[in-house]
Protein backbone atom coordinates (compact mmCIF):
# COMPACT_ATOMS: atom_id res chain seq x y z
CA UNK A 1 0.00 0.00 0.00
CA UNK A 2 1.26 3.39 -0.91
CA UNK A 3 2.65 5.89 1.80
CA UNK A 4 -0.06 8.22 1.28
CA UNK A 5 -3.47 6.10 0.46
CA UNK A 6 -4.37 6.54 3.82
CA UNK A 7 -5.24 9.85 3.25
CA UNK A 8 -7.87 8.42 0.74
CA UNK A 9 -10.27 7.25 3.83
CA UNK A 10 -11.52 10.46 5.65
CA UNK A 11 -11.14 9.67 9.43
CA UNK A 12 -7.37 8.90 8.54
CA UNK A 13 -7.00 12.02 6.42
CA UNK A 14 -8.38 14.40 9.67
CA UNK A 15 -6.86 12.53 12.25
CA UNK A 16 -3.85 12.89 10.20
CA UNK A 17 -4.21 16.66 9.42
CA UNK A 18 -5.02 17.54 12.92
CA UNK A 19 -1.90 15.62 14.52
CA UNK A 20 0.95 17.70 12.10
CA UNK A 21 -0.50 20.64 13.11
CA UNK A 22 -0.57 20.31 16.40
CA UNK A 23 2.89 19.15 16.38
CA UNK A 24 3.84 21.74 14.27
CA UNK A 25 2.25 24.59 17.29
CA UNK A 26 3.97 22.23 20.04
CA UNK A 27 7.20 22.86 18.48
CA UNK A 28 6.79 26.53 18.13
CA UNK A 29 5.62 26.70 21.70
CA UNK A 30 8.66 24.49 23.06
CA UNK A 31 10.90 27.16 21.02
CA UNK A 32 9.48 30.02 22.87
CA UNK A 33 8.97 28.62 26.31
CA UNK A 34 12.81 27.67 26.18
CA UNK A 35 13.69 31.04 25.01
CA UNK A 36 11.32 33.09 26.96
CA UNK A 37 12.81 30.98 30.10
CA UNK A 38 16.33 32.04 28.69
CA UNK A 39 15.39 35.55 28.80
CA UNK A 40 13.56 35.40 32.02
CA UNK A 41 16.06 32.91 33.98
CA UNK A 42 19.10 33.37 32.16
CA UNK A 43 21.79 30.75 33.01
CA UNK A 44 18.97 29.19 35.34
CA UNK A 45 16.89 28.58 32.33
CA UNK A 46 17.45 24.93 32.40
CA UNK A 47 15.25 24.37 35.89
CA UNK A 48 12.09 24.96 33.74
CA UNK A 49 13.02 22.11 31.08
CA UNK A 50 13.55 19.90 34.07
CA UNK A 51 10.05 20.80 35.30
CA UNK A 52 8.70 20.26 32.12
CA UNK A 53 10.40 16.81 32.16
CA UNK A 54 9.49 15.83 35.43
CA UNK A 55 5.80 16.82 34.51
CA UNK A 56 6.29 14.38 31.64
CA UNK A 57 7.16 11.60 33.84
CA UNK A 58 4.53 12.21 36.48
CA UNK A 59 1.63 12.42 34.12
CA UNK A 60 2.66 9.01 31.90
CA UNK A 61 3.06 7.39 35.58
CA UNK A 62 -0.08 8.64 36.57
CA UNK A 63 -2.52 9.67 33.73
CA UNK A 64 -2.37 6.01 32.19
CA UNK A 65 -4.59 4.73 35.71
CA UNK A 66 -6.90 7.72 35.19
CA UNK A 67 -7.27 7.51 31.21
CA UNK A 68 -6.97 4.10 30.27
CA UNK A 69 -10.97 3.61 29.88
CA UNK A 70 -11.61 6.39 28.16
CA UNK A 71 -12.23 6.80 24.74
CA UNK A 72 -9.12 7.49 22.65
CA UNK A 73 -10.49 10.16 20.56
CA UNK A 74 -12.48 12.37 23.82
CA UNK A 75 -8.41 12.00 25.43
CA UNK A 76 -6.63 13.50 22.47
CA UNK A 77 -9.49 16.18 21.95
CA UNK A 78 -9.14 17.07 25.45
CA UNK A 79 -5.29 16.65 25.22
CA UNK A 80 -5.10 19.37 21.84
CA UNK A 81 -7.75 21.70 23.76
CA UNK A 82 -5.92 21.57 26.93
CA UNK A 83 -2.57 22.47 25.72
CA UNK A 84 -4.04 25.36 23.66
CA UNK A 85 -5.81 26.75 26.86
CA UNK A 86 -2.32 26.17 28.82
CA UNK A 87 -0.02 27.60 25.87
CA UNK A 88 -2.08 30.93 26.41
CA UNK A 89 -0.65 31.39 29.91
CA UNK A 90 2.70 33.16 29.72
CA UNK A 91 0.75 35.52 27.63
CA UNK A 92 -1.70 35.99 30.50
CA UNK A 93 0.85 36.43 33.05
CA UNK A 94 2.74 39.04 31.14
CA UNK A 95 -0.49 40.84 30.78
CA UNK A 96 -1.53 40.21 34.17
CA UNK A 97 1.88 40.32 36.00
CA UNK A 98 4.05 41.88 33.93
CA UNK A 99 6.29 39.15 33.87
CA UNK A 100 5.65 35.78 31.67
CA UNK A 101 7.43 33.99 34.35
CA UNK A 102 4.42 32.18 36.37
CA UNK A 103 2.78 31.75 33.43
CA UNK A 104 6.01 29.85 31.73
CA UNK A 105 6.03 27.46 34.75
CA UNK A 106 2.20 26.77 34.15
CA UNK A 107 2.39 26.37 30.34
CA UNK A 108 5.59 24.28 30.70
CA UNK A 109 3.72 22.22 32.73
CA UNK A 110 0.59 21.68 31.32
CA UNK A 111 2.29 21.43 28.03
CA UNK A 112 4.01 18.13 29.35
CA UNK A 113 1.21 16.80 31.23
CA UNK A 114 -0.81 17.48 27.71
CA UNK A 115 1.45 15.21 26.36
CA UNK A 116 1.35 12.48 28.23
CA UNK A 117 -1.84 10.96 26.64
CA UNK A 118 -1.83 12.40 23.69
CA UNK A 119 0.65 9.61 22.03
CA UNK A 120 -1.21 6.38 23.32
CA UNK A 121 -4.64 8.04 22.59
CA UNK A 122 -3.27 8.88 19.22
CA UNK A 123 -1.93 5.14 18.98
CA UNK A 124 -5.69 3.98 19.50
CA UNK A 125 -7.36 6.18 17.91
CA UNK A 126 -5.43 5.26 14.80
CA UNK A 127 -5.94 1.21 15.22
CA UNK A 128 -9.47 1.74 15.13
CA UNK A 129 -9.76 4.17 12.26
CA UNK A 130 -7.33 1.40 10.53
CA UNK A 131 -8.88 -1.81 10.47
CA UNK A 132 -6.92 -3.48 8.55
CA UNK A 133 -3.32 -4.66 8.80
CA UNK A 134 -1.54 -3.04 5.36
CA UNK A 135 -3.98 0.55 6.03
CA UNK A 136 -2.83 0.59 9.70
CA UNK A 137 0.92 -0.06 8.41
CA UNK A 138 0.77 2.58 5.61
CA UNK A 139 -1.05 5.31 8.23
CA UNK A 140 1.59 4.70 11.05
CA UNK A 141 4.53 5.03 8.29
CA UNK A 142 2.60 7.99 7.10
CA UNK A 143 1.58 9.86 10.10
CA UNK A 144 5.30 9.10 12.01
CA UNK A 145 6.94 10.45 8.96
CA UNK A 146 4.70 14.03 8.95
CA UNK A 147 4.70 14.23 12.69
CA UNK A 148 9.23 13.96 11.87
CA UNK A 149 8.89 16.54 9.41
CA UNK A 150 6.22 19.36 11.10
CA UNK A 151 8.89 18.74 13.94
CA UNK A 152 11.58 19.75 11.91
CA UNK A 153 9.09 22.86 10.66
CA UNK A 154 8.59 23.81 13.84
CA UNK A 155 11.24 24.16 15.18
CA UNK A 156 12.98 25.89 12.19
CA UNK A 157 9.93 28.07 11.76
CA UNK A 158 9.51 30.30 14.82
CA UNK A 159 13.73 32.17 13.97
CA UNK A 160 11.93 32.95 10.85
CA UNK A 161 8.46 34.25 12.65
CA UNK A 162 10.90 36.00 15.35
CA UNK A 163 11.51 38.63 12.70
CA UNK A 164 7.71 39.43 12.35
CA UNK A 165 6.43 39.21 15.86
CA UNK A 166 8.20 38.69 19.19
CA UNK A 167 8.75 35.51 20.73
CA UNK A 168 5.93 35.98 23.53
CA UNK A 169 3.49 36.36 20.51
CA UNK A 170 4.86 33.13 19.63
CA UNK A 171 2.77 31.42 22.56
CA UNK A 172 -0.35 32.66 21.32
CA UNK A 173 0.55 31.43 17.79
CA UNK A 174 0.92 27.73 19.31
CA UNK A 175 -2.43 27.89 21.11
CA UNK A 176 -4.21 28.77 18.01
CA UNK A 177 -2.61 25.23 16.42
Amino acid sequence: MRLIAPLSHKPLAKLWAALVVAEFGAQIGNFALVWISVEQLGDNASYMQSLQYGAVLLGAALGGRLLDERDPRAVLIGAFLFRGIVGLCPLLAAWALGSPLVGLAVAAVGLALAQAPAEPAMQARMSALAADRDRREAATALIYASLRLARLLGRGAPGLLTIFMPVLMLCGLNAGL
